[in-house]
């Protein structure tokens, strides 16, 4: 049963893009499949395209490719965030501000998004630790938003 804020926004948006961490999840497969065939309906009754954005084991494998190239497995989100810490001098919390002002450039952005793309070339997302397809959303919301014709800092 998906909650009512999500039913309000299916019949609004054509797209939905619902990110979760495989992690420790109970019914990681199942959450798959339910998305992957979703027969959901917007206003005007067209199909509304749901796509499943998945961090193996966690989202901050996406923060750490910003910095590091690595397909090592990771045992738990905690060994992938002690690596994250290595990489930012013991600091990590998931409202750090300074973390994204350090990534959100096109270079971080275009290295996270290869790394991402090699991620997925080593396996499959039900049987590859780490894995993430972040990159796919973060490269739709980059050219609706016309990052690439945009002066960043």
């Amino acid at each position: 049963m998906l909650p009512i804020y999500i039913k309000s926004m299916i019949k609004k948006y054509g797209e939905i893009y619902i990110i979760f961490d495989k992690d420790t999840h109970p019914d990681f497969e199942s959450v798959q499949s339910k998305i992957r065939n979703s027969k959901l309906k917007s206003r005007d009754g067209s199909p509304v395209k749901m796509y499943a954005i998945i961090a193996i084991p966690c989202f901050e494998y996406w923060l750490l490719i910003h910095r590091k190239e690595t397909f090592k497995p990771f045992l738990s989100s905690l060994e992938l965030k002690d690596e994250w810490k290595k990489l930012w001098n013991g600091e990590y919390e998931k409202n750090t501000t300074k973390i994204f002002s350090q990534i959100i450039n096109e270079s971080s952005l275009l290295n996270a998004i290869s790394r991402a793309k090699k991620s997925r070339d080593c396996g499959t997302v039900n049987n590859k630790n780490p894995w993430t397809n972040v990159d796919e959303l973060v490269w739709h919301l980059m050219n609706i938003s016309n990052f690439f014709n945009k002066n960043i800092s």
